[in-house]
């Protein structure tokens, strides 16, 4: 069976009265339940550009000349108080009826408001004209209820103009402060007359919503049960002012096609849109094209987005694409190329390079794709310099702090270009060519958290050689501050205290911030018990409570003012259920007298310096760790990283419903992390689903009954969401690891998980202003990313559009578990290696990873903070590549886990260190860099390995040390990796600093 593409219906929020769009209901053939899923936040960026509600306008070029036509441009303010004009751009699509670009130049009114005004534009991508307003006395205004009109012509090319498309896109955008309105979109997919059950076709349907950048918003997948009927999704926050695309997934089966087919404006508040499958006979015939776009400005490395649309349709939108510079696209089966289908190429936007002064669009001539039937023909989508001048910009950045860098984000008020965004800029000034007549917008974002504005922004025309400054300044720092523990009185409360660097002056009134109602107790910053007042209000998802000294009145009625003992603690008891069976307090908050305090922060001595200094440095803590190794979460070196995975949460598969595996472990060890959250400003605190084995059993077929059903995938995703705020964390795991009991890759089931965390996450960021992360945890071995590429092409590019980080488990790659010994985690395979043909090395791996569409900058290189040791038949080659004859004991293994071969690194490196067979370790012979035998036998791998005659006879441990995660991490920087990672934390040498593997990532990412 052929697949039928389907088309895409755009839509426009506009800030205009209620309009609601529906399609034909009907059809005998439902089966499926009518149903309505709970509402989702579409991830829309901010911009620094607004419509303004005062501002409209009207484009009055009209008639049949084929050769010149003259006309007029009107701006109207339809506010009761004058408006500027200088920030404003004005934009239409100008092209005649053959879809040929036609440049409008400047237009003129000679005197309005004392002054002569022009309207002057320059040429974008798509034939759209971008212009922008300037008058002789530079100070372009329209005043109350004023219309301007610009009169001029335009210059035609043997065929008369396109005025309807001129008109519908119209807009008029400005550098005002946005005010953001939102509006809601309900999506209903109807699959009434599709033929739809839930185990044919239509299994997998799914919709995408896309800004007018290609950037997706928002993703659903369609309930199975509601094949056959309606599918309702409420879609919030989708900013009024903007373009939106929605599009449905194509149905396996040349009958069933996808109305409506055409541009329809919906309006601010709620909006119905119909997606509708039907079936249809006979099938038409279908081709399909490859589009491709040459690199004109290869610094570029994002993407653009590319219409094709139907000219013989009055310019319907066929699809929407992203398309990167050196690569093509495939338009997937549509109708053949006839009177009724002229497919025309539309690029929404041009590429720009300011360092360079590099500014390119689409030609003027909008390139022709000829489909023809049965075939993929070829197609080119051309791009020509704009041919505007460019004048210089100089950014002054001042005020950075030590260490601390700037990101630079361009943008313009047309969306005329897609930017190369320049990155870690330092203090001083940085010059650029800017395309003259640009409304620019410029944000430059800090590294650091301690600045009192963050970003600063800039909005301005830039037709003049300009300066842009932005200066940097720190917030102010009380010198006083609080701190608090968990588990007040044995309960699940907090005890809190100030520590008062100044004397505070007759303190009145306390407030303090939680995660839960709290209980205060009597004796709450006072030495009198009974000698306070007390009041708690809900404020979101946080409790303020105030604490207020009660005066005392005597018989005369004489009043003699109380005030808080703040050398005494505030007891309160209570606290926020996370888990089942974990309760405890955060308290993320204290003002005393309305003069806020900042929590103790241990890294003050560094300014708080993120120690990945840019990049991700994380670890993964198992609840385990403060049992047998007697590893509480308070000994994590929080000076040394920047985020800490908890390990591991546990979930029911057959409901989703989450819960903790030890609740004790929980109770006791999450607070600790919760607290890490409020005192080190760059920490990143995450809740981990999953691992080889969850409780003992095995979670890979857990995942898989999960992800059957999508009323457990709902649950799952709310609670976990749910559990994470209340912790205080701010990221999701998910560390599904399929191979331990499968052959065939999840992909399919593994993208709809990841895509129903990722629109909770979302909107939990939007409704509490702060980035949620999800993350995941995937194998180095590359047969099995192979796998999942094979299970469903794309799989990686989609995973890594869902998700923030990738957490590469670059170990275990070979262990007692082989036939032959070898490194369990080597840089690259050594040519001698038994096991070369399988490309079972960090180097394939990354590459793999990378080749299959994840960016580079989203893979976290994990490193191990253990061994693995085996049983070899002979010592011969120091143990290397001889035959395994078992698993010997590590030295934290019991009768449950039986031998394993691990241990640790602080005891591979110190036999004095381990639980249980250092006798091993300290019979072994080390092999390490520098050595002749290394640079032989590991020059590609990178990885020591000890060998020799042990109590547990012959043996051949692999592991990494600080030499090793010194070179790794050096390539991590080298190939732009988004940072390092370690499992599992507790295995490090933490206490000395100069043998831990923490610290030497830490340090080599400073450098």
């Amino acid at each position: 069976m052929k697949k039928q593409s389907m088309k895409k219906l755009t839509l426009a929020i506009l800030s205009l009265s209620g309009v609601a769009l529906t399609a034909c209901n009907g059809g005998s053939q439902q089966s499926g339940q009518n149903l309505t899923a709970n509402a989702i936040t579409a991830n829309t960026a901010k911009s620094l550009f607004a419509t303004s509600s005062c501002l409209t306008g009207k484009v009055n070029f009209s008639g049949d000349n084929a050769w010149y036509l003259s006309g007029t441009i009107d701006i109207t303010n339809s506010c009761s108080t004058e408006q500027s004009l200088a920030g404003q751009t004005v934009s239409f699509v100008s092209q005649d009826k053959n879809q040929k670009g036609i440049a409008v130049g400047t237009l003129n009114n000679w005197w309005i408001n004392n002054t002569a005004y022009k309207l002057i534009f320059t040429s974008g991508s798509g034939n759209t004209q971008v212009g922008t307003i300037t008058s002789d006395n530079n100070n372009p205004i329209i005043a109350a209820k004023q219309t301007i009109t610009f009169n001029g012509g335009l210059n035609l090319n043997g065929a008369a103009y396109d005025s309807a498309t001129a008109s519908s896109t119209f807009a008029i955008n400005g550098g005002s402060t946005p005010v953001v309105e939102s509006a809601t979109m309900n999506v209903v997919v109807d699959t009434k007359d599709a033929g739809c059950s839930t185990s044919n076709a239509c299994n997998g349907l799914t919709v995408n919503i896309t800004d007018s950048s290609g950037v997706k918003v928002a993703s659903f997948a369609v309930e199975s049960s509601s094949y056959g009927a309606t599918y309702t999704q409420p879609v919030k926050g989708l900013t009024v002012g903007s373009a939106y695309t929605v599009s449905g997934s194509a149905i396996t089966n040349t009958t069933v096609t996808y109305t409506p087919a055409a541009t329809q404006t919906i309006v601010k508040g709620t909006n119905q849109v119909t997606v509708k499958y039907t079936q249809n006979a006979p099938v038409i015939s279908t081709g399909s094209a490859n589009v491709s776009l040459a690199s004109y400005v290869p610094t570029y490395t994002g993407t653009i987005a590319v219409q094709l649309i139907n000219a013989a349709n009055n310019n319907q939108v066929v699809n929407t694409y992203n398309l990167a510079q050196g690569s093509s696209f495939n338009t997937g089966l549509i109708p053949v190329s006839d009177a009724t289908h002229v497919y025309k190429l539309k690029a929404l936007s041009g590429i720009a390079d300011p360092a360079k002064g590099q500014y390119y669009i689409e030609s003027n001539v909008l390139p022709t794709v000829t489909i023809t039937k049965d075939t993929t023909t070829s197609s080119a989508l051309p791009f020509v310099t704009s041919g505007v001048a460019n004048n210089n910009l100089t950014l002054t950045i001042s005020g950075l702090n030590t260490g601390d860098t700037a990101n630079v984000t361009f943008s313009d008020a047309s969306g005329k270009y897609n930017y190369v965004q320049p990155s870690k800029l330092t203090s001083g000034n940085t010059s650029y060519k800017i395309e003259s007549g640009l409304n620019l917008g410029v944000a430059v974002l800090a590294s650091g958290n301690n600045y009192a504005t963050n970003p600063l922004t800039s909005t301005q025309v830039i037709n003049k050689a300009t300066t842009i400054s932005a200066a940097f300044a720190n917030k102010p720092v009380s010198v006083n501050t609080y701190d608090y523990t968990a588990g007040y009185q044995g309960g699940a409360g907090a005890m809190v205290t100030i520590k008062q660097n100044t004397t505070i002056s007759n303190p009145k009134t306390a407030v303090i911030t939680t995660n839960f109602n709290p209980t205060v107790g009597g004796n709450c910053f006072t030495s009198t018990w009974g000698g306070i007042t007390t009041s708690t209000t809900k404020v979101g998802s946080s409790y303020q409570t105030t604490i207020t000294a009660k005066d005392t009145t005597d018989w005369s009625g004489k009043v003699t003012p109380a005030y808080l003992n703040l050398s005494v603690g505030c007891g309160l008891s209570g606290g926020a259920t996370v888990l089942s069976g974990v309760d405890y307090g955060i308290v993320s908050g204290v003002s005393i007298d309305g003069s806020k305090l900042n929590i103790t922060q241990p890294c003050s001595s560094t300014g708080c310096k993120d120690p990945g200094n840019g990049k991700i440095l994380s670890g993964y803590y198992p609840d385990w760790a403060r049992y047998g190794k007697k590893f509480p979460l308070s000994s994590v070196p929080f000076e040394s990283m920047n985020e800490v995975l908890y390990a591991f949460i546990g979930f029911n598969p057959a409901t989703g419903d989450v819960k903790s595996l030890d609740a004790w472990a929980d109770q006791n060890e999450m607070p600790t992390l919760s607290k890490a959250m409020l005192q080190y400003p760059y920490m990143h605190a995450t809740l981990s689903f999953g691992g080889w084995t969850n409780a003992g059993a095995t979670t890979a077929p857990m995942f898989a009954q999960l992800t059957s059903s999508d009323a457990a995938i709902a649950n799952f995703t709310k609670q976990a969401v749910a559990a994470m705020r209340a912790a205080g964390y701010d990221g999701i795991d998910i560390d599904w690891e399929w191979w331990s009991d499968y052959t065939i890759a999840p992909a399919a089931q593994q993208i709809k998980l990841y895509t129903s965390l990722r629109n909770a996450l979302d909107a939990a960021s939007k409704e509490d202003g702060k980035k949620y992360r999800l993350t995941i945890a995937v194998v180095a071995g590359l047969d099995k990313i192979q796998a999942t590429e094979t299970a469903q092409s794309g799989a990686w590019k989609t995973i890594a559009g869902l998700v923030d980080n990738i957490n590469v488990m670059a170990y275990d790659m070979h262990g007692a578990f082989d036939a032959k010994s070898d490194f369990q985690a080597p840089w690259g395979m050594e040519t001698t290696s038994p096991y070369a043909s399988t490309h079972y090395d960090i180097q394939s791996a990354m590459n793999a990873y990378v080749g299959y569409g994840v960016p580079a900058s989203k893979l976290v290189l994990g490193v191990p903070a253990y061994g693995r040791a085996m049983k070899v038949a002979s010592l011969d080659n120091y143990g290397l590549y001889q035959t395994v004859t078992g698993t010997p004991s590590g030295d934290y293994d019991d009768a449950s886990s039986g031998p394993t071969g691990v241990f640790l690194y602080k005891c591979i490196i110190n036999s004095a260190a381990c639980a249980t067979n250092g006798s091993t370790i300290s019979a072994l012979t080390f092999v390490n860099q520098g050595s002749s035998v290394f640079n032989q036998l590991s020059s590609q791998a990178q990885e020591p390995w000890g060998y020799g005659s042990t109590p547990q006879g012959n043996i051949f441990l692999t592991y990494d040390n600080v030499a090793t995660v010194v070179y790794k991490t050096q390539k991590a920087k080298a190939n732009g990796y988004g940072g390092m990672m370690v499992w599992e934390i507790d295995g490090d040498d933490i206490a000395n600093p100069q043998n831990s593997l923490i610290n030497a990532m830490k340090t080599e990412l400073n450098k």
